[in-house]
C-alpha cells in the first residue's frame, strides 16, 4: 500500500475514533480518545519518516530549515510515544534488540 494511502486511512480511522469519543460520556470515551491519539501519532510518524527519506535523496541546498536528521528525530519521538503507550510485555521485546548507544557504552 502506498505511504500516502496508509496515512489517509490511519487519519480517517483516527477521526472516526474522535467522533465516537465525542458522542460518549466522558467516563466512557477514554478508549476512543486513546485510539485517536495512537492512530494520529502513527500517521505522523510514518509521514515524518517518509519526508526524511525524500529529503535525504535531495541535495542539501533543497532542505531549507528542515534537515533529514531533524525529520528523522521527529519520527523517532513519535515512535517513542507509541512504544511508551504499549504494555510492558509488548514494548520490552521491541526494545531488547536495539543496538547499544556507542557513546554511552
Amino acid at each position: 500500500m502506498p505511504e500516502a494511502e496508509l496515512i489517509r486511512l490511519l487519519r480517517a480511522d483516527a477521526n472516526e475514533a474522535s467522533h465516537e469519543a465525542r458522542a460518549l460520556p466522558d467516563d466512557k470515551a477514554d478508549d476512543r480518545y486513546f485510539r485517536w491519539h495512537i492512530l494520529k501519532t502513527l500517521a505522523d510518524a510514518i509521514q515524518a519518516e517518509g519526508k526524511a527519506r525524500r529529503f535525504s535523496e535531495r541535495g542539501a541546498e533543497a532542505w531549507g530549515s528542515q534537515t533529514p536528521v531533524s525529520l528523522a528525530r521527529m519520527a523517532s519521538r513519535r515512535v517513542g510515544v507509541l512504544i511508551a503507550s504499549m504494555p510492558d510485555e509488548d514494548a520490552i521485546p521491541l526494545l531488547e534488540n536495539l543496538p547499544p548507544n556507542s557513546k554511552r557504552s
